[in-house]
């Protein structure tokens, strides 16, 4: 008889730890959650869940992230879900538990607004913000089940923090279970209190965190003489009359120098207090003949979004980002 018990004990244990070990979450562009049929909505553990207790990592320098966290103005932390990883969470919704648990601690520990899962949250939450730096990009891994005692053990998770000017921090913590768990809400709490259990009290600094600015290509007076002088078919200031993916740029210029033409700013449709009038936006190469230029436009972090502009006869650009696809179409206008 206590050979059968032990026999179910183990046969559940190994049917519970290969179900767990295929929610395997990992964002921006890689693998997402494929099997989430063992989380219920349940609370964790029973009343005698905790009694095996998985050690918390070694602790880990985090004073330069409270620094630049107290430095900025951080209002939403973004988690990069792609289409197909959003949709991947439509099909098995339990898994929203994690990123709303992540959420809800940075609401009530960071003092945060709210959270981006969906691309329609992005969109509204990036046309609604005056600068970048309103956002923090959040990474978060979680790999396979580590099994330390029949059903006990953890995920390991790694979450890697991206501020508006680039800088980057990643910690690791991990997420306690045992067989009597159903769903993440109480092991990610746990998992991001072990985690940040040395978090100081946040006030807000007199040094906010700002996206640097770049060099100033032509200020406004001198764009205005430059543009009523004589032109090829690519200079001149263009507008944004179509869309396939959100937008920030509104309107820019183009200028040559030398065997190159110049993008700069001159307004946007949001992230407005992140830009200088001017200032350099990007640059493209002649590949056909006022036809064809490649080259790259800054994006809202103000990094290399790579693709190729094509000029039409009417003095309408179509940029596409070669990158993912997405195409936008600009209409040259009397600056």
């Amino acid at each position: 008889m206590r050979f059968i018990f032990i026999f179910l004990i183990q046969l559940t244990i190994s049917n519970f730890a290969s179900g767990l070990s295929r929610v395997h979450i990992i964002t921006n562009n890689e693998s997402m959650i494929t099997d989430l049929s063992v989380i219920g909505d349940e609370e964790i553990y029973t009343t005698k869940g905790d009694f095996y207790e998985v050690q918390p990592v070694v602790s880990q320098d985090k004073s330069k992230f409270y620094e630049t966290l107290n430095r900025s103005n951080i209002k939403f932390i973004d988690f990069g879900l792609n289409k197909e990883q959003e949709e991947s969470l439509i099909s098995n919704p339990q898994g929203t538990d994690i990123f709303n648990q992540f959420k809800s601690y940075f609401v009530k520990e960071f003092g945060i607004e709210g959270a981006i899962i969906t691309d329609n949250q992005r969109t509204e939450v990036y046309q609604n913000s005056s600068s970048i730096c309103d956002i923090m990009l959040v990474d978060i891994k979680i790999s396979d089940f580590v099994q330390q005692f029949l059903a006990v053990g953890f995920f390991p998770m790694e979450a890697t923090f991206t501020f508006c000017d680039q800088t980057k921090f990643t910690f690791e913590t991990q997420l306690n279970v045992n067989g009597n768990t159903v769903n993440f809400q109480r092991s990610m709490r746990k998992g991001l209190d072990n985690l940040f259990n040395d978090k100081p009290k946040m006030l807000k600094d007199n040094d906010p965190l700002e996206i640097p600015n770049g060099e100033i290509i032509l200020p406004m007076g001198e764009a205005s003489m430059h543009f009523s002088g004589n032109l090829n078919d690519f200079e001149g200031a263009y507008e944004l009359i179509s869309i396939s993916s959100q937008m920030s740029i509104k309107k820019f210029g183009v200028i040559k120098k030398a065997d190159k033409y110049i993008i700069f700013h001159i307004d946007n449709n949001y992230l407005t207090n992140d830009w200088k009038f001017g200032e350099y936006r990007g640059e493209f190469e002649e590949l056909r003949e006022n036809t064809v230029f490649k080259g790259f436009i800054l994006g809202n972090y103000k990094t290399n979004v790579e693709g190729v502009m094509i000029l039409n006869e009417n003095g309408i650009i179509e940029f596409e980002d070669i990158t993912n696809g997405d195409k936008f179409k600009f209409i040259k206008y009397d600056f």
